[in-house]
């Protein structure tokens, strides 16, 4: 079904005369962190790829100052990570809304509670925990789909490049339209 790029399903009505259908999430702006539930209507997926296939540092996953797992890119391949909201969702290997398609992920689950109470506020962080000497070059993909999940039906949210750095973080929002910082 596919929305139209520029519908907003989370902080507003999109500019006319889009027509966009977010049923999910009631009447604009009343989007909560609960429509990330299972039962809620929305999955939040989060890519980290090693997107030049050279070996990087392994690096542990933060959101929101829990630790979400380790991303072991400690060999010469297109190694990464997905996190989902919904641990019982398979995200499709292929599918276009990320950056390294193909590549057998391994997908873990977390518990959405952990996003910002408000949620137009949350930070990603990745630390190195054992360097490889090799640099680091990399992609983000932070992306949200209705549920049942359908590749490609969704709307990416944040999508950054890393290289070099030993850490980063990263701020960002449920929403499609709004600036995003580095910090």
């Amino acid at each position: 079904m596919g929305r139209p790029p520029d519908c907003n399903c989370f902080c507003g009505p999109p500019p006319p005369p889009l027509d966009c259908d977010c049923p999910e999430l009631g009447s604009w702006g009343q989007f909560t962190n609960a429509a990330l539930h299972p039962d809620g209507g929305r999955i939040l997926v989060i890519q980290i790829c090693n997107t030049n296939g050279a070996r990087d540092d392994n690096m542990r996953i933060f959101l929101n100052g829990t630790s979400l797992g380790i991303v072991d890119h400690n060999s010469n391949t297109r190694t990464g990570i997905i996190f989902v909201s919904d641990s019982s969702v398979a995200i499709d290997d292929n599918d276009s809304l990320l950056v390294c398609q193909g590549e057998n992920h391994q997908q873990v689950g977390f518990n959405p509670s952990i996003l910002g109470a408000h949620p137009l506020l949350n930070t990603i962080t990745a630390r190195t925990v054992q360097k490889n000497n090799n640099g680091n070059y990399g992609e983000l993909v932070i992306a949200s789909y209705p549920t049942p999940y359908t590749p490609g039906d969704g709307c990416v949210l944040m999508q950054r490049a890393w290289g070099s750095a030993e850490s980063w973080n990263y701020q960002f929002q449920l929403c499609e339209d709004t600036p995003l910082t580095e910090i």
